[in-house]
């Protein structure tokens, strides 16, 4: 999106707003995923909590759209890390396949530094 806004700047805004929903919908996707794994998770406490975690980004991102773009992104950059925090800290319950935390990490840093690149349009 950047590429294309910086080569046809009448397309910037547009293109933020693009980005903007993307982040959005990853972060509700990424909520999703919590909820999955709170399904066949056997103990009640920890399925409870990661049940309530599940929730929290579908609503921050269905927030984050609410605001102007500048603070969205924040807010978008802001629920990203989070929720990775609570997923790497929560890594001893042994929910996640070896392969997601590596790849969940890489893919946030790609799209915390696109939503991040978006502040220059």
């Amino acid at each position: 999106m950047l590429t294309v806004a910086v080569l046809f700047p009448s397309v910037a805004a547009p293109a933020r707003r693009v980005s903007i929903i993307y982040g959005a919908a990853i972060l509700a996707f990424l909520g999703g995923i919590q909820w999955g794994l709170s399904l066949r998770n056997a103990a009640p406490h920890i399925s409870l909590r990661r049940l309530a975690i599940s929730m929290v980004p579908p609503l921050w991102a269905v927030m984050a759209l609410s605001v102007p773009l500048d603070l969205a992104t924040a807010l978008l950059i802001l629920g990203l890390c989070s929720l990775l925090a609570y997923e790497w800290l929560e890594r001893a319950d042994r929910a996640y396949p070896d392969w997601y935390l590596p790849l969940r990490l890489r893919l946030t840093v790609v799209l915390t530094a696109s939503l991040a690149l978006t502040l220059l349009l």
